[in-house]
């Protein structure tokens, strides 16, 4: 679909281009996606959203160096978001940039405390309370969609099995994909349960983060 041939009501029109060039990205169409997200961002000039779609476009897509502009505006308007409890709608991005912890940190504790805030209500219907002392090892899951040869399972290398066994019980969930065994068989040496069922576990753990394959999400 062509960027030009494009046809909206006003109010609609910056998010529906930056709809369409979130299609083009996955299709790997740079130049029209810039297109798309430029314009975008031209419509809703003081729109974070817009613009930050616009810089992951170029860094990710494009390969561009980072621009200090950019990179001031985004912490300019990531700075304004936090002081409004609004929080980051992803801090994954966030960690593409060259920021430093003291700037990644509330980024991420704000995405986990709305993520708390959006899960309290199937937190009270269905009942889950937790004592604050609990006798044995505390048991550990996590879930992720990424228990192979990609960044996730990469990054978990050694992770898992760090935990003391003599106070934690890890258990790690996978509902990804079942080839690259070798990846699969290497985490799940390191933890002491590695399946795909259901067992009860205390502080269940979503590694996908803000991405598609989120529980949270």
């Amino acid at each position: 679909m062509r960027v030009s041939r494009l046809r909206c009501g006003p109010a609609d029109d910056a998010e529906a281009y930056r709809s369409l060039g979130n299609v083009l990205m996955r299709e790997r169409r740079w130049e029209a996606a810039q297109a798309a997200m430029e314009q975008a961002a031209a419509l809703r000039p003081q729109d974070p959203d817009k613009f930050a779609s616009l810089v992951y476009l170029r860094q990710n897509g494009l390969r561009l160096a980072n621009v200090p502009a950019d990179l001031d505006r985004l912490w300019t308007d990531a700075t304004r978001q936090l002081a409004q409890v609004r929080h980051q709608r992803d801090p994954l991005q966030a960690l593409t940039l060259p920021w430093p912890m003291d700037r990644l940190l509330p980024i991420a504790r704000s995405h986990s405390q709305a993520i708390v805030q959006q899960q309290s209500g199937g937190r009270q219907a269905l009942g889950l309370t937790h004592a604050r002392a609990h006798p044995g090892r505390l048991r550990i899951g996590y879930l992720s969609g990424d228990f192979y040869d990609h960044p996730v399972g990469h990054l978990l290398k050694d992770c898992l099995g760090r935990h003391e066994r003599a106070h934690f019980e890890v258990f790690v969930y996978s509902f990804g994909p079942r080839r690259w065994q070798c990846h699969r068989r290497r985490i799940a040496a390191e933890c002491e349960h590695f399946c795909g069922g259901c067992n009860p576990v205390r502080s269940p753990t979503s590694l996908a983060g803000s991405t598609r394959t989120a529980f949270t999400s």
